[in-house]
């Protein structure tokens, strides 16, 4: 039995702003500032003075877009899966291509952190978990 995908679409006043389907989503709307003082979207009325403030304070322009494919799911191995016949052979191929990685308790790993402010290297609110003997940060 062939999957038929779920498909979502959140609206705003009519306008099909995000699209959803089973294995991802996209926007609908986008902005970008080659698109500046040439949008394509017409907005409700009760919204076209503040999509025009928006868009020239930020210099942009809204445009309607029409996704990548792979962005709502359509990428072959999710294809092959959801199909009974190829089912098998795409999930050896998954489990080949992306083998698990057991840890155990003594392996140790690390997180870097980046543009941290002087100082707050020593906020143990910044860790996952605190660090041992040092309280969570209130």
């Amino acid at each position: 039995m062939q999957h038929e995908p779920k498909i979502s679409l959140l609206n705003f006043s009519g306008m099909v702003v995000f699209f959803r389907s089973d294995f991802g989503g996209a926007h609908r709307i986008v902005s970008n500032p080659y698109r500046y003082k040439a949008s394509d979207v017409t907005f409700p009325e009760w919204l076209k003075d503040d999509a025009g403030l928006i868009q020239e304070a930020l210099a942009i322009g809204f445009f309607h877009y029409g996704p990548p494919l792979w962005r709502i799911g359509e990428i072959e191995p999710l294809i092959q899966l959801r199909n009974s016949a190829t089912r098998e052979s795409a999930a050896k191929i998954i489990v080949q291509k992306y083998p698990s990685e057991v840890i155990y308790e003594d392996f140790e790993f690390y997180r870097l952190r980046t543009k941290l402010s002087d100082g707050m290297e020593l906020d143990y609110g910044q860790y996952d978990a605190p660090p041992d003997g040092n309280p969570p940060s209130k």
